[in-house]
């Protein structure tokens, strides 16, 4: 594997641990993910430094009862120590009320992101999160958000 192709599967194995740390409430390791510098901006907020970011999987947690995070394509550019490209995703956001009745508010999204090595490992220097589109959708909730 060339070095490009192997940055570009640290970069992909990132973005997954993004997700999985997120959807995890893991504020720990999710900020260990980021440049100490890093920011993420939204269409609803901006927020800059890793104190900040560290908090957004607890944020979740108090939004939704669940939520699950997937990547589904990624284009990278890498150049020396730096790597820019989009990360397309799909953002489930689960939410239980309090007749048992569920829905899932789906996000498509895409981070426009940029990368930089530091000692020797990828980290997210900046997420700028644009939403495609979204659905609401009533959903059946299963054990694993009940019980």
């Amino acid at each position: 594997m060339s070095d490009a192709a192997q940055d570009r599967a640290a970069i992909r194995a990132l973005v997954e641990d993004y997700t999985i740390a997120g959807d995890a409430g893991d504020g720990e390791r999710f900020a260990a993910l980021f440049t100490d510098d890093a920011v993420i901006v939204t269409p609803y907020n901006r927020m800059e430094g890793i104190d900040s970011i560290r908090n957004i999987p607890a944020m979740l947690e108090q939004m939704f009862q669940r939520t699950l995070h997937q990547v589904l394509s990624q284009d990278v550019t890498v150049s020396g120590d730096g790597a820019k490209g989009e990360t397309k995703s799909y953002a489930n956001h689960i939410t239980v009320n309090d007749d048992g009745t569920a829905s899932n508010d789906m996000w498509s999204i895409r981070y426009q992101d940029e990368f930089r090595r530091e000692a020797g490992a990828w980290k997210i220097a900046s997420r700028t999160l644009l939403i495609d589109w979204t659905e609401l959708k009533a959903v059946k909730p299963g054990n694993g958000i009940t019980g």
